[in-house]
């Protein structure tokens, strides 16, 4: 009767996703770090995805009394509860530690160039309007894009 589900992965809107500019749609395989669009291609050696759209989520998810709780990108999402300052925390101890000052250049990589590429989606049933600590800065895309997909 209550419940929030949190959906984290690689995708967009319905308008972002589904563009002239997509005509191979939004599969992607990879094999080496090569991207390629043929999944036929190294059969059993390469990874295979496709964006999630977080449209057609939100809209299937009201269909089954769902709502929308939130939705924005990986790093906003992670800035909101705290990141950011933890990640400082870091720095200031990797200043002493070589070692760490190479694990903290990954993760800020991975913070800033896949935060963006990252979605975050909170569903919820049950709840009156709630305010939730990661949905403080909202991506207001996806509410103004909704359409049946």
């Amino acid at each position: 009767e209550k419940a929030f589900i949190i959906e984290v992965d690689y995708g967009g809107t319905s308008v972002e996703l589904y563009t002239p500019a997509r005509d191979t749609g939004t599969l992607l395989c990879f094999h080496k770090h090569h991207i390629n669009l043929d999944p036929f291609q190294e059969i059993g050696r390469q990874d295979i995805t496709a964006q999630v759209n977080f449209s057609a989520l939100a809209d299937w998810g009201s269909v089954y009394g769902l709502q929308l709780a939130g939705y924005t990108s990986q790093a906003n999402f992670l800035r909101a509860l705290g990141f950011s300052a933890q990640l400082r925390k870091l720095e200031m101890a990797g200043k002493s530690n070589p070692g760490l000052t190479k694990q903290l250049e990954l993760i800020q990589t991975f913070f800033l160039e896949m935060g963006t590429k990252i979605k975050v989606m909170i569903l919820q049933k049950g709840f009156e309007k709630v305010r939730l600590t990661g949905m403080q800065f909202p991506d207001l895309k996806l509410q103004l894009s909704r359409q049946r997909v």
